[in-house]
């Protein structure tokens, strides 16, 4: 009975189990969905949000094609209008002097080119006009009621003002003006004001137009035409001079313009128009965008520019958020179909290799089912194929003298050690000049803080070159270049690095010795030569380094700095072996020999330890400063 529960306790336990044909695709196709799914759904987002800002943008930047140009003609109007305004109530220009005062509006013209001409109107309703070539005459009952009307509105107080856009009878175009009050010592003297011609804004709508394939317009009080692309069109102007008023919506002969208020829609933008406001319309079963914005004048000139479009134009770049998802999804489902076809790929000689395995940890070491994926096109496969045969021929030929539970302890070690190589590299020495000077009666804790920012100087400047730092040796320390990884370049690296160390610590010690503070120059010596180099120890403790005659030679050449005079900071000395491979002059550094007697034989001097050596050829005679 108990035999027959611990068979049907491991029935169940296997029916749990996922076969690992169904499992791998299964995780593979789960795992694409986590990475994919919120991708997508944030491409998605993101590729909507996109959309509706450049679907703003793109509005903004439009009617601020369309309102600029407006602007920039009518600001510069009112500005020297106003100016000149100021200038006759001040006395400075005064309009009875014919001659003098036709020369200033002559000015102001020729200053705002936009202007089509400038009136003075009196108090008394007199006019005077000029337009480029000179005063003109007008007559007197010409504009009687919209003199009047200006006269009034400056005698209320009013400051200069746009007045709203009519059809002039002694130009025959339609015009709007600016008008600004002359006051002198608080009474009204006049009203100086400039026209400017409407015929002039639709060329530049005009050109808006077919740079950007819309429409533009400016329109007064919602139903006059001012400014329209067809109004550049001498037919439409005689319309308006054969009606003596502006055209209409209705009546310029654009439909679409004409339908712009009926059965308005809200636009289908999920951020609202910064700068501007819009709705849509159907025009003969065609919608239309339409995007405006009031222009700022100041005045009675209520007007608005814009710009109206199909709808379908900006129906490309709506439907990129679905082509983004719809694309998105399709990629999914390949790439699950894709995972799910080569997991179970994968699948079929892994369920091989297990059983293998099985085989192997029950002291099965026949090759079960191995052979035929030794052969296999995927190179991992094939190699654990092999790899695997070899284990299993490998441990045939141990289960022949050892018992088996011999095996299974010699399966469970393992060896990390790694064999030492001779290799051609550069050792270099570094010590502190002076340090048992310095270090004598000194608390510990402030030697310790020398070595640290000695060393935390150091250190850095190694690594960066490419070195490794070897040991510490008290005052000193050792480093090497061409190991562990491979460095043509050791010995450059390395005198790079004694060169950046010169740099950086020659300014420390020059302070140092200006402040009298006790110091410890620096002593470097470079040598590049074949040296061995790995793991060196016994079991219990490994060190990575570097031995050989190379090590020797480094650290005599570091001590043959000591005849350096001491006001050297920083004291490179090298061998001809590292000179052999370095570059010197085209790194720009200064060299000079240095006679290391018959150890060491000839050396040299590199930096500032070099231009010492030259100014003083004898430097190698000097007595040895002991350190």
């Amino acid at each position: 009975m108990a035999a027959e529960a611990d068979t049907s306790s491991h029935e169940e336990q296997s029916t749990r189990r996922w076969a690992i044909g169904k499992f791998l695709p299964a995780v593979l196709a789960m795992l694409i969905l986590a990475v994919m799914l919120p991708v997508l759904l944030v491409a998605a987002f993101a590729a909507h949000e996109v959309t509706a800002w450049l679907l703003r943008d793109r509005g903004d930047l439009l009617v601020e094609s369309v309102v600029t140009p407006i602007e920039t003609a009518t600001l510069p109007v009112s500005v020297q209008i106003d100016a000149a305004a100021s200038m006759m109530a001040s006395g400075a220009i005064s309009s009875e002097n014919p001659g003098e005062f036709g020369a200033f509006v002559q000015g102001l013209l020729a200053a705002s080119p936009r202007a089509g001409g400038i009136a003075l109107i009196e108090t008394d309703g007199a006019l005077r006009r000029w337009n480029r070539l000179g005063e003109e005459a007008v007559a007197e009952t010409t504009g009687t009621a919209f003199r009047e009307r200006l006269l009034n509105e400056a005698r209320e107080g009013k400051a200069g003002r746009w007045s709203e856009p009519v059809f002039s009878h002694s130009t025959g175009e339609i015009i709007f003006t600016y008008a600004a009050p002359v006051r002198r010592n608080g009474g009204l003297v006049g009203i100086l004001a400039a026209f400017m011609l409407a015929r002039s804004l639709s060329e530049e709508l005009a050109d808006i137009g077919k740079q950007f394939d819309v429409t533009p317009f400016l329109i007064a009080q919602d139903k006059y035409v001012v400014a329209h692309p067809s109004m550049v069109s001498r037919e439409v102007l005689q319309k308006a001079v054969e009606n003596e008023q502006l055209p209409t919506i209705a009546s310029l002969g654009d439909p679409v313009l004409a339908s712009m208020w009926n059965e308005t829609g809200k636009l289908e933008l999920s951020m609202p128009l910064r700068d501007a406001t819009g709705h849509r319309a159907n025009v003969d079963g065609t919608s239309y965008t339409y995007i405006y914005r009031k222009l700022a004048l100041p005045g009675e000139a209520e007007m608005i520019a814009g710009f109206y479009l199909p709808t379908s134009a900006t129906q490309q770049d709506r439907w990129l958020s679905a082509a983004v998802t719809g694309v998105g999804l399709l990629l999914m489902a390949l790439a699950i179909y894709a995972a799910t076809w080569l997991a179970r790929g994968l699948a079929r000689p892994m369920m091989d290799f297990g059983a293998a395995s099985r085989a192997i940890g029950e002291f099965d070491f026949r090759e079960k089912g191995l052979q035929h994926w030794e052969n296999s096109r995927v190179e991992e496969v094939a190699d654990t194929a092999a790899a695997m045969r070899r284990t299993s021929r490998a441990l045939t030929a141990f289960e022949r003298y050892v018992p088996k539970t011999l095996v299974r302890q010699l399966l469970s070690l393992g060896n990390d050690s790694s064999r030492p190589v001779r290799r051609d590299m550069t050792v270099m020495f570094l010590d502190l000049q002076g340090y048992t000077r310095f270090a004598k009666d000194r608390p510990a804790d402030e030697v310790a803080d020398y070595l640290d920012t000695i060393f935390g100087r150091i250190g850095p400047i190694i690594e960066q070159c490419g070195g490794t730092i070897d040991k510490y040796t008290g005052d000193g320390l050792m480093a090497f270049w061409g190991a562990p990884l491979p460095d043509e370049l050791h010995a450059t690296h390395a005198v790079e690095a004694a060169m950046r160390i010169a740099d950086e610590l020659t300014p420390y010690i020059h302070d140092q010795r200006e402040k009298s503070v006790e110091h410890c120059r620096i002593r470097i010596g470079i040598h590049s030569g074949e040296a061995v180099v790995g793991d060196l120890g016994y079991g219990g403790r490994m060190n990575y380094t570097v031995v050989g005659d190379t090590v020797n030679m480094a650290k005599r050449t570091e001590g043959a700095g000591r005849v350096v005079p001491l006001e050297i900071a920083v004291v490179v000395v090298v061998t001809p072996a590292v000179v052999s491979k370095v570059r010197l002059e085209e790194a720009g550094i200064e060299r000079a020999p240095l006679d290391g007697g018959e150890v060491l034989g000839q050396l040299w001097l590199l930096g500032e330890a070099a231009k010492v050596k030259i100014m003083n050829p004898a430097i190698q005679d000097r007595p040895v400063t002991q350190g």
